[in-house]
């Protein structure tokens, strides 16, 4: 996952130093500037590596969700329908079987922007004004989302040693696949919310301890 982790790394640094401005709408607006002046001068490079990290529109998504944020946090109400974003999650599952991708990443270029990108916008969105209940699939389903960058950091882990299986072990290749694919992706999904448990949310809790510790004034002292 370190390509993604690379782009977030790029949009944190184009978007903290537009924060001067001391102005929302600056901010956002000069943050999508830069990330499409990017873009065009990324195209325009002869290096191999930096012409495709530059010219990837992937920054694009960046974007999307500076705009969203931007009109949550100014009170916009978003209704997006349910069955919209059951359809758009829908649509970012069957992409990769019906459109073409040269590598085994997945969809690349401006066709992902629209087949991942888009339909990610209408879910997130659809997402902000959900409220869950007390009950246990809706528990099940905050805690998911809690776990959610722990399963995307932890998952290839899975992958690999599926992979590896695969290759020393023909038999297993030779089965029918889905169901062990299902059985994988349940597992790794158990392995990142096991990472969010143990890793994740006691370091999460001993930076707030710091953080306090850091802001607690100083007693004064008088002088004797």
């Amino acid at each position: 996952v370190s390509w993604t982790l690379v782009y977030e790394v790029y949009f944190y640094l184009i978007f903290a130093a537009t924060l001067f401005l001391r102005s929302l709408n600056s901010t956002i607006v000069l943050t999508i500037a830069g990330i499409v002046v990017g873009l065009i001068v990324g195209g325009s490079m002869l290096d191999g590596a930096s012409q495709r990290f530059f010219a990837n529109p992937v920054t694009l998504e960046f974007c999307f969700g500076l705009v969203l944020g931007a009109l949550v946090l100014k009170g916009a109400t978003l209704t997006v329908p349910k069955w919209l974003a059951w359809g758009a999650a829908g649509m970012m599952l069957a992409a990769p079987a019906f459109l073409y991708h040269p590598s085994t990443s997945g969809l690349e270029g401006f066709s992902r922007v629209i087949a991942w990108g888009l339909p990610s916008l209408i879910v997130v969105a659809a997402s902000l004004h959900w409220r869950s209940g007390p009950g246990k699939i809706d528990r099940l389903w905050r805690l998911l989302g809690d776990a959610s960058y722990s399963i995307y950091l932890s998952h290839p882990f899975v992958m690999m040693v599926y992979g590896r299986l695969l290759r020393d072990h023909e038999w297993l290749s030779g089965l029918i696949q889905w169901p062990i694919v299902a059985f994988v992706t349940a597992l790794a999904v158990a392995v990142g919310v096991a990472v969010h448990r143990v890793i994740a949310q006691p370091l999460r809790a001993a930076l707030r301890r710091v953080r306090r510790v850091a802001r607690r004034p100083e007693p004064v002292t008088s002088a004797a």
